[in-house]
């Protein structure tokens, strides 16, 4: 039997057994650590609200990049801000 594949705008007709097994090469998430995160993603990671959020990127304490109308913090960042700074320690 066969079975229709869609792949972006190419039909490919495959055995049930190959349609069945075949993936994508993309790699899924997981696999990678991301760069970029999606802006009100970060601001869950970091458990802050949209408000507070956006008041660290005013701040300059988050580090954003636009890509088309897309707003991304970056992974560096964060990470930076949720470490504690060794000098407030010593305080």
């Amino acid at each position: 039997m066969r079975a229709a594949v869609f792949h972006h705008s190419l039909t490919v007709t495959l055995s049930r057994e190959r349609a069945m097994s075949w993936k994508p090469r993309r790699p899924r998430r997981g696999h990678y650590v991301p760069i970029l995160i999606p802006i009100l993603d970060a601001f869950d990671m970091l458990g802050v609200g949209i408000t507070k959020g956006y008041e660290l990127v005013n701040a300059r304490q988050i580090e954003t990049v636009l890509i088309g109308r897309r707003r991304y913090a970056t992974r560096v960042s964060l990470e930076r801000l949720a470490t504690p700074d060794d000098r407030q320690a010593a305080d």
